[in-house]
């Protein structure tokens, strides 16, 4: 998949919420707005089957939040960040 001239995977253009927001081209205008109405709307989905949750990543210097469980991914999927 060519992105902006340059050649990434597919797993690769949304496994990270920088990645994500840039994927759909969300910006800084975006900001404050409800995600149920365009310009941005989140649909329904499917139902995952089962979630798992992990500690934080990239930010080691924040203190005992750097331990919270605070990510959540379906299990088994291709497109969130490491681990």
């Amino acid at each position: 998949m060519n992105v902006g001239g340059e050649t990434k995977k597919k797993v690769d253009l949304t496994n990270g919420p920088g990645k994500l927001t840039k994927a759909f081209a969300i910006t800084k205008e975006d900001y404050g707005l409800p995600g149920f109405q365009p310009p941005l709307f989140i649909a329904q989905g499917r139902i995952i089957k089962k979630i798992e949750t992990g500690t934080r990543i990239g930010i080691e210097n924040s203190g005992e939040a750097r331990n919270y469980l605070w990510r959540f991914w379906e299990k088994n999927n291709p497109f969130i960040s490491r681990k």
